[in-house]
């Protein structure tokens, strides 16, 4: 059940809940501390109410999870063993918060390593004569915190991993590149929104029973020869990581592909790279983004950023002017103008400008 609940994080509420069945606790909960804030993340058993107070103004005063801060993972600790009775009667936390929610004698199980911010889960359970954390208790938390702090351990390793991938694709999506992740067969595992857009389209690429192929039949075979050789370690194979380019039907400019091994460690059940991740550049879609971020990031004029962009292209001044239709004093003058605004002097420094605009981001090991 916790290893289920480390691939779908709404699973935990069945962790707790049979964690309380079994403890015979009053309730439990899922508990992050950031800084010295408490915040439940999930729980059961306990008002959803009273969860919102101890998440609003509670949890910053409960002084637990400053002490669970000094536990390992998979440490247990009760509140009983934490702070003496004495001292609960005259904190606001207990006598406010826990004591009315029976929850002042509950135990914790620290999920997360001390590296990490802490997390931890509660059991909840009112003080009584007899501890809560008895001998058998313990003996159970011993051999099942291990399973549950791994289980934490995947589900925030996957959280972190999406949250990257996430912020990878929508670097890919902000400069107009699509971004794909396809196995050796080409058969498409991951894709971003502008990937998408031009699947979609049809034009040169298309998604067919689930795999990635090019229209033109010659390119596809390319395509998919490539792909094989960028997959089980045979990067050496064929021309693999060299960029291509894929014709499209409606004479548009021709799709620029790069491919790059989808690299992980090695380990016992993985050897080698068994997936190739795709960049595709429409040079319409890069033009659009550059004439935003000329204007966004430099303020020029349509005007300015359509010399600028013929400049970049390797256009003779003479050449913008006439593609333009104006003269090519008006030309100079714009030119000048981006120099100005761009803090540029010539044309070799505004077009290095214009690369780091529409340079790919560092993303390392995809």
């Amino acid at each position: 059940m916790a290893y289920a609940a480390a691939l779908d994080r709404e699973r935990w509420r069945e962790v707790l809940a049979a964690l309380v069945d079994v403890s015979g606790a009053t309730g439990a909960q899922l508990l992050s501390g950031k800084r010295i804030k408490g915040e439940s993340l999930v729980s059961i058993g306990i008002d959803p109410a009273e969860d919102a107070r101890y998440n609003q103004y509670y949890g910053a005063i409960d002084p637990l999870p400053q002490m669970l801060g000094t536990l390992e993972a998979g440490g247990i600790l009760s509140c009983r063993e934490a702070i003496a009775r004495d001292d609960t009667r005259h904190s606001p936390f207990f006598i406010e918060w826990a004591d009315p929610n029976h929850v002042s004698d509950a135990v914790f199980l620290r999920l997360s390593s001390s590296s990490d911010p802490l997390c931890a889960l509660a059991l909840g359970h009112p003080y009584r004569d007899t501890p809560f954390l008895r001998p058998a208790l313990r003996a159970y938390l011993a051999v099942v915190g291990p399973h549950l702090v791994n289980a934490f351990d995947i589900s925030r390793r996957l959280e972190r991993a999406s949250l990257e991938g996430q912020a990878c694709q929508a670097c890919f999506d902000q400069l107009g590149r699509g971004w794909m992740l396809v196995s050796a067969t080409c058969h498409l595992r991951d894709i971003n929104q502008t990937g998408r857009l031009i699947l979609d389209e049809e034009d040169g690429l298309r998604l067919r029973q689930g795999m990635i192929e090019a229209v033109d039949p010659a390119i596809n075979a390319h395509l998919l020869k490539s792909v094989a050789a960028g997959t089980g370690m045979r990067f050496a194979a064929a021309d693999f990581g060299r960029p291509f380019e894929i014709s499209r039907a409606s004479g548009a400019s021709p799709y620029m592909v790069r491919m790059m091994p989808h690299q992980t460690p090695d380990g016992w059940f993985n050897q080698g790279c068994d997936h190739v991740a795709i960049m595709i550049t429409d040079p319409a879609r890069e033009e659009q983004h550059l004439m935003h971020a000329l204007r966004n990031d430099y303020g020029l004029t349509i005007a300015e950023a359509q010399v600028a962009l013929r400049v970049r292209g390797s256009r003779g001044l003479r050449q913008v002017a006439l593609e333009r239709g104006v003269s090519l004093s008006t030309t100079r003058i714009h030119l000048q103008r981006v120099f100005e605004k761009t803090a540029t002097h010539r044309q070799s420094e505004l077009i290095m400008l214009m690369s780091s605009l529409s340079a790919p981001p560092r993303t390392g090991n995809l």
